[in-house]
This record gives C-alpha cells, sequence and structure tokens, in this order.
C-alpha cells in the first residue's frame, strides 16, 4: 500500500563524537508539529582523534553498530539522519550585506530578505578550503535603523543585515559525509556539533536571553552563545576528557583505567581537609598509594586552562566581552563530581548541567549528558524549518557538502553494509515479536 498523508515521519539526529556515537530517532505524526523521540541507539567510537578522522573503515562500523542499536529498539530501518561533528576547522565570522530597495520605500518581501542575505554571504571572508555551515541573520538596519522585529512587511529605501557564518574545512566535512553514507545513510544536512549541543541543552527562558553552552567530550570542547535563540559566536577547542586523563597517566604513571577511574570518582569540589587522604589500590599485582589532593592537583589546572586561558579569552575578545551569566555544560565531562561547583568558583558565574531539553522523552539510561547533541540536532531542525530565513545552511542542499569526484577511500566492509542496505530484503535487527509486527505494518501501511 502507497504511504499516505497520514503516516508519520522519521526523522533522525546522527551525533559522532570522539568517544561515542549516538543516534536519536523522533517521529512526527500527522498534522503534529511537534517531533516524538521514540529511540536512541549508541556504540562506542573508534577512528577518531580531537574531532578528526584518522580511521574512515573504523568510523563507518561506530556508524553502523549506533544504527544496528537504534534500528533494534524501534523496529524500523533507518533510511537518513542529520550528522552532527565537532569538527576542529570550526571559523566563525561576520559578514553584512545590503540592498537599495528604491526610493519609492517600498514593502520590503521575503524576496528581498533573502538578496540582502545572499549579497552578504556572497562577500564572505572565507578561509581556503571552507565552506558555509550556518549562517544567522543577527541583526537587520532599515535606513539606517536597527530593528529587532522581523523586516518583511515595513517599509523602506534601503535594507541591511549583519550576519554570524560558521565554516569549516570542505574536505573534513565531505569525509564525515561519506563515513555516514558508506554506513547506508543518507545525510540529509550538517549540525555543528557547537550548535547542537547549545539547542539540545538550553532551555526556551536560556533561549530568549543570553547564554553560553559548553560541550565538553572526550576529544574537543565545543561552545556557543545564543542570544534570541540565534548564534552570536562559536568555537571548538581540541581539548576534552581524555586529556586529563593522559595527564594522570603520565604525572603519576597509572595506567588509563585507574585514571579515568579516579577522575570520575575524586569530587573537584573536595575539601582542602580531605586532600591528604590516601587512595591504595594494587597496579599489575604491585600496590599503589596516592593522595586525593595528588589527584587533584591534576585535574583542577587541565579544567581551569580550558575555562579560563581558552574559552574565557575568546569570549573576551567577542562581543560579549566574558561570560554571561547563564551558563551551560554538557557532555561526558561535565559528569565529573563537584564540576558545577568548581567552575562557579573560578569564573564567578553558577554553571548547571546541560541536560537534553528532550530527556524525559528518551530511554533512562540514554538521557544523560553525553547524549545533549544528539537531542539537539532534531530541536534545531524543528527550529530550521519553522524559520528558514533564520536558521540558513548556504552550501548546497541542506548544507551538505556536494559528493567529491573521486573517493576518498575504499572500504570492503562499507560497500558491503551499502550493498546489504540497499537491498530489498533488508530488516533491521528486532528484539522481539512486537518488534516485528511494528516494523511490517509501517512497510505495509
Amino acid at each position: 500500500m502507497k504511504k499516505t498523508s497520514k503516516d508519520p515521519e522519521l526523522f533522525a539526529g546522527l551525533d559522532i563524537g570522539t568517544r561515542k556515537t549516538a543516534v536519536l530517532v523522533a517521529e512526527k505524526p500527522a498534522q503534529d508539529e511537534e517531533l516524538h523521540v521514540i529511540g536512541v541507539g549508541k556504540a562506542r567510537t573508534r577512528g577518531i582523534r580531537k574531532g578528526i578522522i584518522l580511521e574512515p573503515e573504523a568510523v563507518i562500523e561506530s556508524i553502523r553498530n549506533a544504527l544496528d542499536d537504534a534500528e533494534s529498539m524501534i523496529g524500523l530501518h533507518i533510511k537518513s539522519a542529520y550528522l552532527s561533528l565537532g569538527l576542529n576547522s570550526l571559523f566563525c565570522f561576520r559578514c553584512n550585506g545590503s540592498l537599495d530597495l528604491g526610493e519609492s520605500q517600498d514593502t520590503i518581501t521575503l524576496s528581498d530578505v533573502r538578496k540582502t542575505m545572499e549579497e552578504a554571504l556572497s562577500k564572505a571572508p572565507l578561509r581556503e578550503g571552507d565552506i558555509i555551515i550556518h549562517a544567522y541573520p543577527l541583526e537587520y538596519i532599515i535606513n539606517g535603523e536597527k530593528t529587532t522585529a522581523e523586516p518583511v512587511g515595513q517599509k523602506g529605501a534601503r535594507l541591511d543585515v549583519s550576519m554570524t557564518c560558521l565554516s569549516v574545512s570542505e574536505k573534513e566535512a565531505r569525509l564525515a559525509v561519506q563515513c555516514a553514507e558508506k554506513a547506508g545513510l543518507h545525510v540529509e544536512g550538517i549540525v555543528h556539533k557547537c550548535i547542537a549541543s547549545a539547542f539540545g541543552s538550553l532551555r526556551e527562558e536560556d533561549m530568549e536571553k543570553v547564554a553560553l553552552a559548553v560541550d565538553s567530550g572526550g576529544g574537543t570542547t565545543s561552545y556557543a552563545v545564543i542570544k534570541r535563540g540565534m548564534p552570536l559566536c562559536a568555537g571548538i577547542f581540541p581539548i576534552g576528557g581524555d586529556h586529563i586523563t593522559n595527564d594522570l597517566n603520565y604525572v603519576l604513571k597509572l595506567p588509563p583505567s585507574k585514571s579515568e577511574m579516579l577522575k570520575r570518582l575524586i569530587p573537584l569540589n573536595e575539601p582542602e581537609d580531605n586532600w591528604d587522604d590516601e587512595l591504595e589500590f594494587d597496579i599489575n599485582g604491585e600496590p599503589y598509594l596516592c593522595t586525593v589532593g595528588e589527584i587533584l592537583e591534576v585535574v583542577r589546572p587541565r579544567i581551569a586552562e580550558l575555562w579560563l586561558d581558552l574559552l574565557k579569552t575568546e569570549l573576551e575578545k567577542s562581543i560579549l566581552g566574558g561570560f554571561p551569566s547563564r551558563i551551560v555544560l554538557s557532555g561526558g565531562v561535565a559528569k565529573t563530581q563537584g564540576m558545577s561547583d568548581y567552575l562557579n568558583e573560578i569564573i564567578g558565574f553558577p554553571v548547571r548541567p546541560g541536560n537534553p531539553v528532550t530527556a524525559d522523552a528518551m530511554p533512562p539510561d540514554r538521557n544523560g549528558l553525553e547524549f545533549t547533541t544528539a537531542a539537539g540536532i532534531l530541536r534545531y531542525i524543528q527550529m530550521k524549518e519553522k524559520f528558514p530565513y533564520r536558521y540558513l545552511d548556504p552550501q548546497g542542499k541542506e548544507g551538505v557538502p556536494k559528493p567529491p569526484d573521486r573517493e576518498f577511500f575504499q572500504s570492503p566492509t562499507a560497500e558491503r553494509i551499502k550493498k546489504i542496505r540497499s537491498g530489498q530484503g533488508y530488516t533491521a535487527p528486532v528484539k522481539n515479536l512486537v518488534d516485528v509486527i511494528k516494523k511490517t505494518l509501517k512497510e505495509l501501511f
């Protein structure tokens, strides 16, 4: 039976992180504007370091594993998704455009707005080899006067626009898209991790004010400042939780597994009276002894470096001039005990955990701080559909880089997966009879 207009639409967001790959799936029932989360898949990411794809075949396998996990949960075949990746080549800049409308003070149309933004993007100071993946009109000026209202319908002889743009390396973006496609997905669009995480963690009241959203994962830390729902500035640093683990390995001569355990075990806000407390355990059958203070003297400076030397410096150079009063933190590093208290101590502003805005609709073990980006992809797409001239993806259809003239790599595994998934007989793994029935009914109707 042919699919009717009453059938629900499926949307998927694919978040490829340094440590974890997640797929969040939602459906939009007929005559319903809201997306409803129906499943979340996850898998260990391999082949990425500090946000850079080093082993494409391993990344393909990671995506495939996450897709299988999601498909087994929902009993449906995921054909396409919006992709989020923390590309380190991110560059944030401003560009301006103007359009003379004539002395007759004509009413400004949507076409006039589009032409003004196109003129701004044509003058964008792009770095060589970059593509613009996001563009946002921050303010409009009509006849020399700024306006916060939408210009369509107003009268004027001249329209100016100031835009925030985000660009990344075209080669890196293409490679990320190819990995997803070789795993069997059609990529609908790209949303940079800093944007997706912000939309996934900021509440409605945060979005209407000025808020800073920071996402600190295993290999990178990204940030975005949002004002009235629009990104003012954004960036990413190649520093994350893995660096803290490596610091402990090097300074205290610990194996990675012990370092990972200790950085999660010791709260950052541990009272100094307890710093002399001793921790004793075995390493390769040999007794090992260190103090709480020795752990914190490694972990705390690395976090302070990230927030004070890097993030604060970048924000001071932006139009904000420093930290805003609303700050949220998501990602795996945000789960560190005492993180909010320690950050409040060193930067002077309260920092709250940025749990996914759709956490209540997500599975209990898959709705934590490390799943904020996946949730944010879908929220961002909803906003983009609702306000297409506020959230622009200038490069190609929906911001997806055009296919390269040649393959970046050849992968027998990827080709096998693509062949299997493109076949008519492909079915997603299912857990029980209910899943089978659900999938069969979906295909029939």
